[in-house]
């Protein structure tokens, strides 16, 4: 994978509701913070707007694929940039085995002062800052936690896709297609130019990477008028994981929240659950809500 240098993140949709003064600004101290997916790793530096790096994925179980010349790479890299401290944000580190594995790894391409955190908390912390409050992940996977400010104290959902992720692009995904492949002649020309023909999609289905296949669609569909599917996935997550709170104010995170934002608040509405902000990459604001504290 190559590396890619850019500077402007993706976007942030805020309520009307939510004081301008929210937002705060982060520590001066230098920090590399690193938000760790299945298949990407995205680098900010805090102080530093200009310098972001995307390269693979840094999940626990993939290190090892990283052969010495990538290695030799990436000590490149980091050395041309100064820091004090790395805070980096992955899925698959909830565990100390795993976040000592990353951070042992993390040391080898000349990165010191590491700490090693779950992406969820990166999500709660890019939304919340240090104050209290939900957040709903709402992506290529989905979970609700409660954040008190300093960790995440509950967790609802997060169960994969295999069983879960309603609310999320994989679950849109199998909705369409089976939607698709039970009602073929009823979807227009275009969106049939994309998806193809019931047996090219019978194919996609069988080979091994079909779970990435089945989330893509999200973003293949975006701009097409699919509210009813979209009503469904959304209120399946609604279902599944709000009745254990009320009347709340709920943040979200993720890209496919942030492509259905309208329906999302038009649901939370319905069952008086407000929708405070939708941020598409936790990245995206993460500078504005970093607070000081996490850089101490």
């Amino acid at each position: 994978m190559k590396n890619r240098y850019f500077v402007k993140l993706e976007g942030i949709f805020v309520s009307k509701s939510v004081n301008k003064n929210y937002f705060c600004s982060m520590s001066h101290k230098r920090i590399l913070i690193a938000d760790s997916g299945g298949t990407s790793t995205t680098w900010i530096h805090s102080t530093n707007e200009n310098w972001v790096f995307e390269m693979e994925s840094l999940h626990p179980r993939r290190i090892h694929e990283l052969g010495l010349e990538r290695v030799n790479e990436l000590k490149n890299v980091f050395s041309s940039i100064e820091f004090d401290e790395v805070h980096f944000y992955g899925a698959g580190c909830s565990s100390e085995i795993a976040q000592e594995k990353t951070s042992s790894f993390l040391s080898t391409l000349g990165l010191v002062n590491v700490l090693v955190f779950s992406d969820g908390l990166l999500a709660c912390r890019a939304t919340l800052g240090n104050k209290k409050g939900y957040v709903a992940i709402m992506g290529t996977g989905s979970v609700l936690f409660y954040f008190d400010g300093t960790t995440i104290t509950e967790s609802f959902g997060g169960y994969g896709p295999v069983i879960g992720d309603e609310g999320g692009g994989m679950a849109f995904g199998k909705l369409f297609l089976k939607k698709y492949l039970l009602n073929f002649d009823s979807f227009s020309k275009e969106i049939k130019e994309i998806i193809g023909s019931r047996k090219e999609v019978l194919t996609q289905l069988s080979l091994e990477n079909s779970l990435k296949y089945i989330s893509s669609l999200a973003e293949k569909l975006n701009s097409f008028e699919l509210t009813e599917l979209h009503e469904l996935n959304i209120d399946a997550f609604i279902s599944s994981y709000f009745p254990k709170i009320e009347n709340e104010k709920i943040h979200v995170i993720g890209s496919y929240g942030f492509y259905q934002r309208r329906i999302i608040e038009k649901s939370f509405k319905k069952k008086s659950w407000n929708l405070e902000m939708i941020i598409q990459s936790p990245l995206a604001s993460v500078r504005r809500t970093y607070y000081n504290g996490f850089g101490e």
